[in-house]
């Protein structure tokens, strides 16, 4: 069985999935992407140190979005 990750102090603001600092230090971000399927499963990831993009976490919505779903469009923002 996967160890649980650890949610404790993580926030819509403080979560990191694409920063290579992130990775050095702490690997690949599991915690963050349980935080944000359980608190934001459809996220606007818009950081200073990436262009931004979509963080969809749960696979229902990624195969929905798969099959034309029109209430996210293919460029546009949050």
């Amino acid at each position: 069985m996967a160890a649980t990750p650890d949610l404790q102090g993580l926030t819509l603001d403080s979560v990191d999935v694409i920063s290579p600092e992130h990775y050095e230090r702490n690997g690949y971000p599991h915690a963050e992407w349980a935080y944000l399927r359980k608190h934001a499963p459809v996220y606007w990831f818009d950081r200073g140190n990436c262009d931004p993009f979509w963080a969809i976490t749960k696979h229902a919505d990624i195969v929905e979005i798969g099959f034309g779903d029109e209430r996210v469009g293919r460029f546009g923002g949050g």
